[in-house]
């Protein structure tokens, strides 16, 4: 995964992998609009990108189940 940021909120897990930097410190409280994280190419990935997980409760969930919720409460 490279350089990373895990982000938790009750039992949803988001995790942004591949950073080229990242912009917060361990244990830090994250803002909706804070930047936490600079796209990269670090760990085995083959070229610049988010890699982006999201889990509910250990188990993985589809990204764009985030994107709906979040569009969806503008």
């Amino acid at each position: 995964s490279g350089k990373y940021v895990i982000l938790q909120h009750d039992g949803l897990m988001v995790i942004y992998c591949h950073l080229s930097k990242v912009t917060v410190k361990e244990k830090t409280p994250v803002l909706a609009g804070d930047v936490v994280g600079i796209t990269g190419n670090t760990g085995r990935s083959t070229g610049e990108h988010l890699h982006l997980t999201c889990k509910r409760s250990g188990i993985s969930i589809n990204p764009s189940v985030m994107f709906e919720y979040i569009g969806g409460h503008k």
